[in-house]
């Protein structure tokens, strides 16, 4: 079952007490194929016209929906493996109860009690799939997307703030939320 291979990976991270390493795993086989297939010109540019951002919306929803269905399970599965006692069924059942009443609260929190990071949902989102999604799309969008004096400005800036606000969300606490903030 892959939940006992990554669970086996966590303790191992967790012994040798390296989050970069778990970071950087996350990132190139997780996030970077994600990032590679669902990001391109074509899906910025969706419904709409050449050199447009019309399907901002669209990629930021997929990326969300890879958060809730990839990222935030993890954060259960190392509950699972570094507290013994905490189910993962029940725990990822918690997470999309969480998810579906937006509420900012989090699954395993015995494994938050801790206070090891592998548990923190904010982890996954800050390291492993925010910075490179910034990457991405300032690569692929370039000026488009920053660009402000153009009449899709005002959509381009609610689609983020919006998208931002969500994934604060996803952080599951107040701490979290401001790690994302302040990180680079």
């Amino acid at each position: 079952k892959i939940e006992s291979v990554v669970q086996s990976l966590l303790r191992v991270y967790y012994t040798l007490n390296r989050p970069d390493a778990c970071e950087l795993t996350v990132r190139q086989f997780a996030v970077e194929p994600f990032l590679a297939h669902g990001l391109s010109i074509a899906s910025l540019e969706s419904g709409g016209a050449a050199g447009s951002c019309s399907g901002l919306p669209l990629i930021y929803e997929a990326v969300l929906n890879f958060i809730d269905e990839y990222c935030l399970p993890l954060t259960c599965i190392a509950a699972s493996a570094l507290d013994g006692d905490v189910e993962v069924e029940s725990d990822l059942d918690d997470v999309y109860d969480i998810l579906k009443s937006s509420r900012p609260t989090a699954c395993g929190q015995p494994g938050l009690s801790r206070g090891w990071i592998l548990t923190d949902p904010s982890f996954f989102i800050r390291c492993c799939v925010f910075p490179p999604l910034s990457a991405a799309l300032l690569s692929l969008g370039g000026r488009r997307l920053t660009q402000y004096l153009d009449k899709g400005f005002q959509h381009k800036y609610n689609s983020t703030m919006e998208f931002l606000t969500k994934l604060e969300v996803r952080c599951a606490s107040r701490n979290g939320a401001l790690a994302l903030r302040s990180h680079p």
